[in-house]
């Protein structure tokens, strides 16, 4: 992978250390959405770790994403059941793309 000059590494990390501390997850965000159930999470994060351990990540990310996908539903109203799996996926290759950038 090639060296960004743009990125700072630590001033990133430390920067969404910062953010993850602010960031708390709403327990009951389900209220939010009328649509999901929380057997839907259910099913979403064991194919996440199915995938995880397909393509033998590492199992941070897959615990980032979690928590990503957490957060982002604790935020926002009525996501369709069909757009679930679309939020994992994105959350998890995000963060492994992200994961690889950090590694180098």
């Amino acid at each position: 992978m090639p060296t960004l000059a743009w990125l700072n590494k630590c001033g990133m990390v430390d920067h969404m250390n910062k953010k993850d501390l602010q960031d708390d997850v709403d327990e009951d965000y389900f209220s939010q959405h009328p649509n999901l159930l929380p057997r839907m999470r259910s099913v979403l994060l064991d194919w996440l770790m199915e995938v995880c351990e397909a393509y033998k990540m590492h199992r941070e990310t897959y615990y980032l994403a979690v928590n990503y996908i957490d957060r982002y539903l604790s935020r926002t109203k009525s996501v369709a059941k069909n757009q679930l799996q679309l939020i994992g996926t994105y959350t998890y290759f995000y963060l492994t793309v992200f994961s690889r950038l950090l590694s180098c």
